[in-house]
């Protein structure tokens, strides 16, 4: 078989492969690409390496939960939805003087991204902007970063751009 001949089979069968296996979806306005029924966000992929690449987070600090805010705010997300919020676990927190976001897991809830500002010496929720539960099929990072810009678009837009979760949000029980 000639080396054109080969190489034109080869185009055909991988377009072939391609054409059953990939597909290009459209939910919510967004695009996805499912690959044999698994979806994929590379939109809300290429979004977030674009944003680690152009953020200062240097301005940002990252309180404990031992410390005096962290206690505080733990103190505020248990009295969010009691019983079940009572026992907060603390994974991570970003904050940026009165605002902070908090990333937290339960015993019995889905692990939350909150976040919060602080009047007077007390920290509250902000009642529109958690996260809770799956970011399925979006990519995680974008996909709450997003919803918190628009639930609180008062927020500090770069500490919201810094926050990064360590959790996957993508597939929870």
């Amino acid at each position: 078989m000639k080396r054109t001949t080969a190489a034109l089979l080869l185009a055909a069968v991988l377009v072939g492969v391609v054409d059953s296996h990939v597909d290009w979806e459209t939910v919510d306005g967004k695009g996805l690409i499912n690959v044999s029924g698994v979806r994929f966000d590379p939109l809300g992929w290429g979004r977030d390496k674009a944003q680690i690449t152009r953020r200062d987070c240097a301005w940002y600090t990252s309180p404990s939960a031992q410390s005096d805010v962290g206690q505080s705010v733990l103190r505020a997300i248990s009295r969010h939805s009691p019983p079940d919020s009572s026992r907060p676990r603390w994974h991570s927190a970003l904050q940026d003087g009165q605002w902070l976001i908090a990333e937290v897991s339960f015993e019995r809830l889905n692990p939350a991204v909150a976040l919060l500002q602080r009047h007077g010496e007390q920290w509250r929720l902000h009642p529109k902007a958690i996260w809770s539960g799956s970011t399925e099929p979006w990519y995680p990072s974008t996909r709450i970063r997003d919803h918190l810009m628009q639930q609180a678009p008062e927020a500090p837009k770069g500490l919201i751009a810094c926050f990064t979760p360590e959790q996957d949000f993508r597939s929870l029980r």
